[in-house]
């Protein structure tokens, strides 16, 4: 298995214990919110969760205080520390060719917390792993203007001008996917949207949202067939397969 992130200094020992444990560094990418953003670190904290509940290429990540313990900072793994800066964007044709299966994942990802900015310059992939990752979800759910937003998209897929979603030529994976979003336990999904509370959401909106997210799971098929045409690079018989389905 090939890592995408590395340690950039291994220094003293913490202490006595058999594991033998030191002190390292990482480099991070920080975010934070602000009077136009007020929802950048819950957005980005609850996608997260969701990412790593489905295994898609999200780099580990969490919410920490800045140095002065006044504010909270979303931070996530710098991917891929040996290629070139910043990160090249990945082509979405060419991705969506050679990993299909997982591109559906990532689309339906998108779907489901209403991220329509999955776009080149959040899609990077690196030849020496041979691999892709996805990051920036601080306008997914929430987005900018709160929950209006969620209320626009509630009968739609809501994934913008994706940049996968039209690059898709098959319908290798979509059923394991949807199956697997699905399958969400709406317990995991409550408590994975209050990781946000205290860091964008209040309470209230923790609940709005688990709501809105435990309805959305089960009518993603419904959104995809509804607008269907967004698909626009499936071939009739592969769209086909997916209008057959039943859930």
């Amino acid at each position: 298995m090939k890592i995408p992130h590395r340690i950039i200094y291994e220094g003293g020992k913490v202490g006595r214990g058999a594991s033998q444990p030191s002190y390292g560094l990482l480099n991070v990418i920080v975010k934070h919110s602000d009077n136009k953003r007020r929802f950048m670190v819950s957005n980005e904290i609850v996608a997260l969760g969701f990412a790593q509940y489905l295994h898609l290429p999200v780099p580990p990540g969490g919410v920490v205080m800045n140095r002065a313990g006044t504010q909270p900072r979303f931070f996530s793994l710098e991917i891929f520390p040996d290629g070139p800066k910043p990160t090249p964007h990945a082509d979405p044709a060419v991705i969506a060719d050679k990993f299909t299966a997982l591109c559906w994942g990532i689309t339906l990802f998108d779907a489901l917390l209403i991220n329509k900015d999955r776009r080149p310059g959040n899609l990077a992939y690196d030849e020496k792993f041979d691999a892709i990752a996805i990051f920036d979800h601080g306008n997914c759910l929430f987005g900018t203007p709160g929950r209006q937003k969620i209320r626009n998209h509630v009968d739609l897929i809501g994934t913008g001008d994706h940049c996968l979603e039209k690059n898709l030529k098959r319908a290798t994976g979509y059923k394991g996917w949807i199956e697997a979003i699905r399958d969400i336990p709406d317990a995991f999904i409550r408590n994975t949207v209050a990781r946000g509370e205290g860091v964008g959401y209040s309470r209230d909106d923790c609940q709005f949202i688990s709501e809105q997210l435990i309805s959305r799971k089960a009518r993603l098929h419904e959104f995809v067939l509804k607008q269907i045409e967004k698909f626009a690079s499936l071939p009739p018989a592969e769209r086909k397969k997916i209008q057959e389905l039943t859930f």
